[in-house]
């Protein structure tokens, strides 16, 4: 079976994810913390991060470091303090592998069949639209981080 699609779009949500890496090596301590609409950019990285899980894996089975919780990389709550940028970094890691894996075992026919994962939220998405909507996710929170490096007079991550 083909699989020529599923690598464009895996390829395509990976470079996204790759681009929250050099946004997490590239902003300060400082701005890690700031604050970008309401929540802070640290904050909008795990919740991308957690995107990976939320859309393809079982329950538990990329369980979130310590201290982030479903409450926060979910927006419910606003974060406070800030995360590691290594625990982060190691996080989204550990969310690619598992993503590459996932990708790993699918063929493009695979692409047009219901993701299973979000049909309970009420979101009837393929699994070819959901890596598609990783990726722009990844990109739209990755704005965040790049206008507040901008407005610091900072290079930008695209």
């Amino acid at each position: 079976m083909s699989r020529d699609i599923v690598d464009a779009l895996a390829d395509s949500a990976n470079d996204s994810l790759n681009l929250l890496q050099k946004l997490i090596e590239a902003v300060p301590e400082d701005l890690w913390s700031a604050k970008a609409g309401s929540w802070p950019l640290w904050q909008h990285v795990a919740h991308v991060v957690s995107g990976v899980a939320g859309f393809f894996l079982p329950v538990d089975e990329l369980p979130f470091p310590a201290p982030l919780t479903a409450e926060i990389v979910q927006f419910k709550v606003a974060g406070s303090g800030t995360v590691d940028k290594k625990v982060m970094s190691d996080y989204l890691k550990a969310s690619q592998a598992k993503l590459e894996a996932f990708a790993a075992a699918l063929t493009d026919a695979d692409l047009a069949r219901p993701n299973e994962k979000v049909l309970p939220l009420g979101i009837k998405w393929n699994l070819a639209r959901s890596l598609t909507i990783l990726s722009g996710h990844a990109l739209y929170h990755l704005g965040h981080g790049d206008a507040l490096l901008r407005g610091r007079g900072l290079p930008g991550i695209f």
